[in-house]
């Protein structure tokens, strides 16, 4: 198990502005690999409409592979022009920017952790005004809706009052 290769693991961390470069980067070296590309790789066994999708949700693929689907439609006569994957990237991107559905049941549960002073309802209460989530592109978007950034906030300053009046009362005794 010792020196074993195959847990190497690198995380690159990049700035906003540098990540159209690296994408432009991994497509230049995903381009000299399909030369290399195996027959029998799967993605040659997938539909038109498999291959679309996968350029249609290249979040959910390593980028050879979104290279390769690209490689492969073309190959079937079906080309697939940089401006029409660029707009498809916007779209899912778009999508992906779209709130959380309601939490309702967080913030029922927020409020009554919070009420009672608890520390997990001040938690909740964080979590629904601040989280965020990453798109693909890089950039940062509120994971949940106004509506439920405000109830966030309101659980969490509850859950600080509520947790001054516990203590407080636990001092009294």
């Amino acid at each position: 198990m010792a020196n074993n290769a195959t847990d190497t693991r690198f995380v690159v961390r990049l700035h906003l502005a540098d990540f159209e470069r690296a994408r432009q980067v991994e497509d230049e070296e995903n381009e000299a690999l399909m030369a290399e590309a195996a027959p029998d790789h799967y993605l040659f066994g997938f539909s038109d409409d498999e291959l679309f999708d996968i350029l249609v949700k290249p979040d959910e693929w390593n980028s050879y592979d979104v290279s390769l689907a690209r490689h492969v439609l073309r190959q079937r006569g079906r080309e697939v022009s940089p401006d029409t994957v660029q707009l498809l990237r916007r779209h899912r991107v778009a999508e992906m920017a779209k709130p959380e559905p309601s939490q309702k049941t967080w913030i029922v549960a927020g409020y009554l952790f919070a009420a009672v002073g608890g520390i997990l309802g001040m938690a909740i209460g964080w979590h629904l005004h601040y989280h965020k989530k990453m798109l693909s592109d890089g950039t940062q978007v509120r994971a949940f809706s106004a509506r439920d950034r405000l109830h966030g906030f309101r659980i969490l300053l509850l859950g600080v009052v509520g947790l001054f009046v516990s203590l407080l009362l636990q001092l009294i005794k």
